[in-house]
């Protein structure tokens, strides 16, 4: 057990895998979407293996001589998932955004135009709808896995605490501190770096395309 926990901190590197990478122009739109989803996944699973270490921490699976060495590889694998979120966040800072306004002005502009006038086109209200559902598809995506990551992280505190850090040592009791104070900085993705993927940013967003709806229909 001990020579397993010596090599936990290659093991670290090894369970956040490759680093993000920028896409070249043939991957972006859709494929740059579906990529952000899949990192997004990854930083999940992570950080849920993280707070399922950290139960074990005080446990039987954790002989007592080695569990400050145990919860030193918690912090740094904790320390690498935050570098991985902000190099995320750095990644698509700008696609994130360019989305965002993108479906915004889509649900404005077709709910303004099939408020107008349906036409005489047969399948008009088919193709608002479909439109309309494919920009609200691509906020819902971004919007609830930002979200799951964000839940995930809020509650990694709550599993530091609620492991038996009382009955162990003072350099023990130390690192839950520490990594007590470096969890309540919850993980979240941005959009653009001016505001956070979350179910509270889907509905904004969703209130604000109406807004603009309503002006458009004011001025006419």
């Amino acid at each position: 057990m001990q020579r397993a926990s010596s090599n936990h901190g290659k093991g670290c590197e090894a369970l956040l895998g490759p680093k993000p990478s920028r896409c070249g122009g043939e991957q972006r739109g859709t494929r740059a979407g579906q990529k952000w989803i899949v990192d997004c996944l990854h930083c999940l699973t992570l950080l849920r293996v993280l707070r399922k270490l950290i139960s074990y921490s005080t446990t039987d699976h954790v002989p007592p001589e080695v569990r400050v060495k145990y919860m030193e590889v918690c912090i740094k694998l904790h320390q690498e998932i935050l570098k991985f979120c902000n190099e995320l966040n750095s990644l698509y800072k700008m696609s994130t955004l360019g989305l965002f306004a993108e479906c915004c002005l889509v649900i404005c502009m077709l709910t303004f135009k099939a408020s107008l006038d349906v036409g005489d086109e047969k399948f008009f209200a088919v193709k608002v709808a479909l439109y309309l559902s494919a920009a609200l598809y691509e906020l819902i995506v971004f919007c609830i896995n930002g979200q799951r990551i964000s839940s995930e992280s809020d509650l990694l505190p709550f599993a530091i605490y609620d492991c038996l850090w009382y009955n162990e040592d003072s350099q023990f009791q130390f690192l839950t501190q520490i990594m007590i104070l470096r969890s309540n900085h919850s993980i979240a993705m941005d959009a653009g770096g001016l505001a956070r993927m979350s179910n509270v940013t889907l509905s904004t967003i969703i209130r604000s395309s109406v807004s603009y709806f309503l002006f458009l229909r004011n001025c006419m």
